[in-house]
């Protein structure tokens, strides 16, 4: 149950909003993909880590930026 809760909630942040043009400034998605998981306690599968990294180019930099200054798993879910 908490696995499943876990990788829901990281994946959240990576799939709402928009899809962002051209390139930008926000952080790298590979870095990341490694921060959520760590905010959430949780260890990416390798099986998963490449598709959270493709939903998490298309979202905007202003998002991958408030995600990856989050410290806690309210913070992260918050960033829109």
């Amino acid at each position: 149950m908490f696995r499943t809760l876990a990788l829901f909630a990281l994946s959240l942040p990576l799939t709402l909003g928009t899809v962002a043009c051209g390139s930008d400034d926000g952080p790298s998605c590979a870095k990341l993909v490694d921060h959520i998981g760590k905010v959430m306690g949780v260890d990416i599968p390798a099986d998963q880590r490449g598709p959270a990294i493709a939903k998490c180019e298309k979202e905007p930099a202003s998002k991958r930026t408030c995600a990856m200054k989050a410290t806690t798993p309210e913070q992260l879910m918050a960033c829109k």
